[in-house]
């Protein structure tokens, strides 16, 4: 990716930034300090969950596809187990 394209990428992330924040003040009282430690443990837990549970529904796909479930194919395939 070259330079240029990046920096405006960066630069357009900012701008949105910036009118989201001023339109939704939500968002900075979001980031006060006594509202991260909630936000960061709300943010663990949905990435543990995901980190975990997708590896486990592909490992179910599978094994139900296996033993020749009806559909297991086709399910063990939108997981991407097969």
């Amino acid at each position: 990716m070259s330079l240029p394209l990046v920096l405006t990428g960066a630069i357009l992330f900012l701008l949105g930034w910036a009118i989201l924040e001023h339109h939704h003040p939500k968002i900075r009282e979001a980031l006060k300090p006594g509202n991260i430690g909630a936000n960061l443990h709300n943010a663990v837990k949905i990435l543990a969950t995901v980190i975990v549970g997708v590896p486990l529904l592909k490992v179910a796909a599978a094994k139900y596809a296996a033993v020749g479930g009806p559909g297991g194919a086709t399910l063990a395939a939108w997981f991407g187990a097969a």
